[in-house]
């Protein structure tokens, strides 16, 4: 489930890859957000890139728009200025004229949270082809970050297709979750109680995930804690979808030592999900890394015990296993 949001919300912004090659930086060292960039020495022409990264202590860079990204019919339109590509904390943007505009990305939210923390900034329309902008880079981990430009058409025309997403997903999972509490109350079983809490959670991953819950509830402490919330969703759904598959597939009576294994997958994502929280307003990569990985090594035992219910059958049109089945 994850991994198909992700497609789907990315897929919209495919058309805007072109835009980085519009944008070129140069490396101009070391120092602090309040400095003045001007100041710094010159870069040499070789060290010309198109991502940046902050390589200890805060650093700037020297960006130079190459091409407009405007085609002829949105000519002299605003442009977007945004940042993906690695979860960064702090983008200090100096514009011609000395204007600062300052991004950060666990404290201000963005329009993602999870999709590389796209915290945009619109343009001047006086900026174009040949126009000289700086960044501060501050990120202790020194990730990468892609800068972007996009015609401001396109980023809306984006947001909104990602926003019908995001509408589409979480109508659906919710919905899943009251029929599944319908279920419940109907047939009992712990199966559909695990089913519901898991596209509850799902949802709310989603919701925080795209940084539209911030939209919804309004909260400085939500915005600040987003993306431990969303890892919190993240892994506690992930948690009640092997719980759903335990009690579904009745693995306790039928096959104890792999429901037994399925419950240390359900403990490591929640142990992951309280580090998480351990770790602060900044929880590392390295969590939502060891997840996934969880994820990948849960497959191969999820598909087998389902082959293996699919094979079991007590007549063709009835299962043994599952909440309801006739014995």
């Amino acid at each position: 489930m994850r991994l198909i949001l992700l497609l789907l919300l990315i897929g919209g912004g495919m058309r805007l890859a072109y835009a980085g090659d519009g944008l070129r930086f140069q490396h101009l060292g070391k120092g602090s957000a309040s400095d003045d960039p001007t100041q710094l020495a010159d870069p040499a022409p070789a060290t010309s890139v198109t991502s940046i990264r902050d390589a200890g202590g805060g650093t700037w860079w020297r960006g130079e728009i190459l091409a407009d990204v405007n085609g002829p019919e949105a000519s002299g339109m605003p442009t977007v200025l945004y940042f993906s590509g690695g979860f960064h904390a702090t983008d200090t943007v100096v514009l011609p004229g000395g204007q600062r505009i300052v991004r950060n990305r666990f404290g201000d939210a963005g329009p993602a949270w999870g999709l590389r923390a796209e915290v945009p900034i619109v343009l001047p329309s006086t900026m174009g082809a040949g126009s000289v902008l700086y960044v501060h880079v501050d990120d202790p981990r020194g990730r990468a970050i892609a800068p972007q430009l996009s015609p401001l058409s396109d980023y809306l025309d984006r947001a909104v297709a990602r926003k019908m997403v995001v509408a589409a997903s979480t109508t659906a999972l919710l919905t899943l979750a009251l029929l599944a509490v319908i279920l419940r109350r109907s047939f009992g079983g712990a199966a559909y109680g695990h089913l519901a809490w898991m596209a509850f959670l799902m949802a709310g991953y989603i919701l925080t995930f795209t940084g539209e819950l911030h939209h919804l509830v309004h909260n400085a402490w939500l915005t600040g804690w987003g993306s431990t919330l969303q890892r919190t969703f993240a892994m506690s759904a992930v948690a009640f979808s092997h719980l759903f598959i335990v009690s579904y597939l009745e693995l306790h009576r039928r096959r104890p030592r792999v429901a037994r294994v399925f419950s240390v997958f359900v403990g490591l994502q929640i142990a992951l999900a309280l580090i998480s929280w351990v770790e602060g307003r900044e929880p590392s990569p390295l969590g939502a890394l060891v997840s996934n990985l969880l994820i990948l090594a849960s497959i191969p035992l999820v598909l087998f015990e389902a082959w293996r219910a699919h094979a079991t059958v007590c007549r063709p049109d009835v299962m043994c296993y599952g909440p309801g089945a006739r014995r």
